[in-house]
């Protein structure tokens, strides 16, 4: 996330005009000395002899030696932006005093055995560490007032993304998605439950034939979707029903073990056999075919995104390569034949899988990687219907 950008702005004033600078870290005198000789023409020679004075509420000029001594005079005009007035001229004078300064030290250098310059030594030192002390609080204040803002945007962002991420997640329940199930039980259920999906039925009524007179509506059928009381499957081509109970069929393999008393399933013995009609037998074979079709196809498109996406049952961060879709061409062409979406597809992957692991991932910087991810992925699919 951004941090937020903290302003120093300093203005600069002589006897005929000012000027304004804008600082956003790394602040230092010299910079400002040299914008001061660019913006009032001072000479090459000016440049050490040019000294910056604060005013202060009580009319009092303090130099500005360094830049501590500059941030002791900022003042915050809103949460991002400080300001210094700061006064300019040219002054030999103080170059001359700061001599005569050091001469007088020299010369008490000279008479320290006075005990009057070893208390005046003593205060002067104690005066600096009190102004020392001043400075540091002052710095302190600066520094705790910029964690604290800081603290506050991550505190914000956090609790923004926080909200997003629970929209999402909301979204997705909203949606009825079934998060403990896998694709391929998701596509099973689909075959067994939409029409479209596995082509047995369309247009479901109340007749048992189609109107072209060819197909059969095999779940409107008696017997035919029956399932086998031992091994719970369904016959492709007869099946067994007890004479005596309601509702108890047996396959051929489980009716026969049952008979010879191998692996008894029922107490009684005596079965009707039912036989389909060969025209209900092809077209039941038909539809294995067709279903196993499909789902050969299907899984060969989650596998290839599993691949892609997830490694070692967590979201991968690879980054994408061609390599990676050799087979898409050919996927998406057989996707195509049995009239299924490979972007459809795609897109119920992300809502059930990618997005689940994002969610709970809660980054930002995984969640850009990703898309970047899913957006190459789904150009390649582009390419392989264009193809």
């Amino acid at each position: 996330m951004d941090e937020q950008v903290l302003m120093l702005k300093i203005q600069v004033y002589n006897n005929e005009k000012y000027f304004e600078i804008n600082f956003d870290n790394n602040i230092k005198i010299e910079d400002i000395k040299k914008m001061c000789q660019k913006e009032f023409k001072y000479s090459n020679k000016d440049i050490n002899n040019i000294y910056l004075w604060y005013i202060d509420d009580d009319n009092d000029k303090n130099l500005i030696n360094n830049d501590i001594d500059l941030m002791e005079y900022v003042k915050e005009i809103n949460p991002s932006i400080f300001l210094i007035k700061l006064y300019v001229d040219i002054n030999n004078k103080i170059k001359e005093d700061n001599i005569n300064e050091f001469n007088e030290k020299e010369d008490k250098d000279k008479d320290k055995q006075n005990n009057k310059y070893y208390e005046n030594d003593i205060e002067k030192k104690n005066k600096e560490i009190n102004e020392l002390e001043k400075q540091n609080k002052i710095l302190n204040s600066i520094i705790n007032n910029y964690k604290e803002r800081i603290k506050n945007i991550i505190s914000y962002y956090e609790k923004t993304i926080d909200e997003i991420y629970n929209k999402l997640e909301n979204e997705i329940k909203n949606q009825n998605i079934i998060k403990d199930e896998n694709i391929n039980k998701k596509i099973e259920h689909n075959i067994n439950n939409n029409n479209n999906n596995n082509n047995i039925q369309s247009n479901l009524n109340n007749n048992k034939i189609k109107n072209n007179g060819k197909s059969f509506y095999i779940k409107n059928l008696e017997f035919i979707n029956n399932r086998c009381k031992k091994c719970n499957e369904k016959s492709v081509d007869s099946i067994y029903k007890c004479v005596l109970c309601d509702n108890l069929f047996l396959c051929k393999k489980c009716y026969k073990n049952n008979k010879d008393n191998t692996n008894k399933v029922h107490e009684h013995n005596v079965f009707f056999e039912i036989i389909y009609p060969n025209e209900i037998i092809k077209q039941i074979k038909d539809d294995i075919n067709e279903n196993n079709k499909y789902n050969k196809i299907i899984n060969s498109f989650y596998k290839l995104i599993n691949n892609i996406f997830f490694e070692n049952g967590n979201i991968s961060l690879k980054p994408f390569k061609d390599c990676d879709t050799k087979n898409l061409n050919q996927i998406c062409k057989d996707m195509k034949s049995i009239n299924k979406e490979p972007i459809e597809y795609f897109s119920e992957y992300q809502k059930v899988y990618i997005k689940k692991e994002l969610i709970k991932l809660k980054s930002e910087k995984i969640n850009l990687q990703i898309a970047e991810k899913e957006q190459l992925f789904l150009n390649r699919i582009c390419e392989a219907l264009n193809n």
